[in-house]
């Protein structure tokens, strides 16, 4: 545990260091948001225990659950819904916090998922007399269970029939049968404990010494319930939560130094670069694709020539050859007006967008390079021309030795095969190196030209690289 624990006093540490830097950039609003997070994982750094909440549906009868197990009046109770913050206890060295309900007003709820986030465990309340059955109560009961946090489900009888009562029974199997329909594992369903309580005559009893009325409510069972709960809750379930809670924190911080670095024409060169990685990909494979469904027909019209004595070989890959530049120049001129629609994209800025002096200089500079790219592809295959010439005349003499061995089958389909795969490497070898050189350098340049403008980039990758390395800290639970 000393270890989780070191690992957590890193990471406070280092989010202090980030603060200022984190409000002076705009990622939070202060840096006392940054200090708020990091006195939360101090505070459980200091007592490093697992913490429930109260939280369940609006108005069952958490605050008088809540007194009946303290025995004395320390929450609010009311017909109306009281709890509009997040109360604290003691519950026998452990905290309890006392949370809005279900369906509450948008703020309460708000309050009521930011310390669900920061709790280990949860007692879940709802009554049997309002809607125990409705899909709402359970969607949160199921996310708990996901979130792996142990849960006690308590159903409180403010209908009076009894805790112990057939009806109150009725109602339970009714409970556990909604909750066998949530998707949730045999395991996982199993671990949640259920139990009915009489929260007002629980209450009643302690107050007024009535241990009759104290022991039919089941309040002492509810009391055994939490307090096994909370000790069996360990090192796993404290790590997970608060993990949990520091990366959603933290992981928000990230998105939005991302977003900072990604302003308008930023955001735009960035897509270009990657449409050009992309479209770089695919002309290769759909280049080497296009040779190869090209060259394939060859083996077999190859050793067709050399069985029949028909037509020249040479003509025939030729032919072939040709066949494929064409295929690959289509696949080129699609790629070509990808490219364009891409760079058309680029330049249509928000008729609000004004860029400064140097942003145009930017624009400027991007949208010279890319005419500089497109010009390039219609000279591409002069070179490919230039690479097929020498090979067809390499072949000739290869084709005029094969022609003695026509006669045999084999020969002819070996000599077939080997010319196919000769044609085939080359013209794919020669075809994709072009494809990559073009792409990569345009891309360099891009890059160039943006690492040169990005004037706060340095400043933004410490954030990135600070909150990623506190991220990187956090213990395995």
């Amino acid at each position: 545990m000393l270890n989780e624990i070191d690992s957590y006093a890193r990471i406070a540490s280092e989010l202090r260091t980030l603060a200022p830097r984190l409000a002076k950039n705009g990622i939070v609003t202060n840096e006392n948001v940054v200090l708020q997070l990091c006195e939360n994982i101090d505070a459980k750094l200091a007592d490093f225990k697992p913490n429930l909440m109260v939280y369940g549906c609006y108005n069952a009868g958490k605050s008088t659950l809540l007194n009946a197990i303290f025995g004395e009046v320390k929450a609010k109770m009311g017909d109306t819904p009281e709890t509009y913050k997040v109360d604290e206890y003691d519950f026998k060295g452990y905290r309890i916090y006392d949370t809005p309900g279900l369906h509450a007003p948008i703020e309460h709820e708000e309050v009521t998922q930011a310390h669900y986030k920061k709790c280990e465990a949860v007692m879940f309340v709802m009554s049997n007399d309002s809607g125990f059955e409705e899909s709402y109560i359970y969607d949160k009961i199921r996310q708990i269970v996901l979130d792996k946090k142990p849960l006690i489900v308590v159903l409180n009888d403010k209908r009076g029939f009894g805790a112990d009562s057939a009806e109150v029974a009725r109602q339970k199997a009714r409970i556990m049968e909604n909750l066998a329909k949530l998707n949730l594992s045999v395991e996982e369903v199993s671990k949640i404990r259920l139990i009915a309580v009489n929260a007002t005559s629980a209450l009643k009893g302690k107050l007024e010494n009535k241990r009759l009325l104290v022991e039919s409510s089941n309040i002492a069972q509810l009391e055994d319930f939490l307090f096994k709960c909370l000790e069996n809750s360990g090192r796993v379930d404290i790590i997970r939560t608060l993990n949990s809670h520091i990366k959603g924190v933290v992981e928000g911080w990230l998105g939005v130094v991302n977003s900072k670095e990604q302003d308008e024409e930023i955001r735009r060169v960035k897509e270009l670069i990657a449409k050009l990685d992309e479209q770089s990909s695919e002309t290769r494979r759909r280049v080497a694709q296009v040779v190869r469904l090209e060259i394939s027909p060859l083996e077999v019209e190859l050793t067709q020539a050399f069985l029949n004595k028909s037509g020249s070989t040479e003509s025939i890959v030729k032919r072939r050859v040709d066949q494929a530049v064409k295929s690959i120049e289509s696949e080129f001129d699609v790629m070509k007006g990808q490219l364009k629609n891409a760079c058309e994209e680029f330049s249509m800025m928000p008729v609000e967008f004004k860029p400064s002096v140097e942003s145009e200089s930017v624009l400027a500079s991007v949208g010279s390079l890319l005419t500089t790219l497109l010009a390039s592809f219609p000279h591409i295959f002069a070179k490919i021309a230039a690479f097929v010439v020498p090979l067809l005349q390499g072949l000739t003499s290869f084709l005029s030795a094969r022609e003695q061995e026509k006669a045999n089958v084999l020969a002819a389909q070996n000599a077939a095969q080997e010319i196919c795969y000769k044609v085939s490497e080359g013209l794919t070898s020669q075809a994709v190196n072009l494809v990559k050189e073009n792409f990569d350098n345009s891309k360099a340049k891009l890059e160039r030209e943006l690492s040169e403008r990005v004037s706060d980039k340095n400043e933004l990758e410490i954030l990135r690289a600070g909150l990623s390395g506190a991220l990187a800290k956090l213990p395995v639970a």
